[in-house]
């Protein structure tokens, strides 16, 4: 069965046998760190998520837990067959941010003028700011963006 339960369980079992090799250490080490930050943000305030820190350790999560895990495949061949599903998972957190990220923009055009208050996981944060400022500087109308709990 392909699924992210069977491939963490590959990997660890690949990881105690030391059949790793170094470039896939190295990525597990900091993929197994990544996990660590996300536990700990997942448990922090809100000041701290949205600190400079906190949003330094939010793209390294988005990093590992997407393009970290691929490097990882493409660096060991037994992994091959989990390929396509983090292609797959990869796609769907593309296509889920610029979803948000064209909702919120629907409704800044919609409601032009007056304050819009967005409400998102931690994970998205940072990409959907990104692409508002992008938006905005392309765009007719400039956005404020404001964080509410820096």
């Amino acid at each position: 069965l392909i699924n992210e339960t069977n491939f963490f369980n590959e990997v660890n079992m690949l990881s105690q046998t030391e059949n790793l090799n170094v470039t896939a250490k190295n990525i597990l080490k900091n993929i197994l760190s990544m996990m660590n930050t996300s536990d700990e943000l997942s448990n922090s305030t809100l000041g701290n998520i949205n600190s400079s820190e906190g949003s330094r350790k939010i793209d390294t999560i988005n990093y590992y837990t997407y393009k970290g895990i691929r490097n990882l495949i493409n660096s060991l061949p037994e992994l091959s067959k989990y390929k396509s599903y983090w292609d797959e998972e990869y796609d769907f957190w593309e296509k889920r941010n610029q979803t948000m990220l064209k909702n919120i923009l629907k409704f800044t055009k919609s409601y032009s003028g007056k304050k819009i208050v967005v409400l998102c996981g931690f994970a998205h944060k940072n990409l959907l700011v990104r692409g508002l400022k992008k938006s905005s500087h392309s765009g007719k109308d400039k956005l404020i963006i404001n964080d509410l709990f820096k």
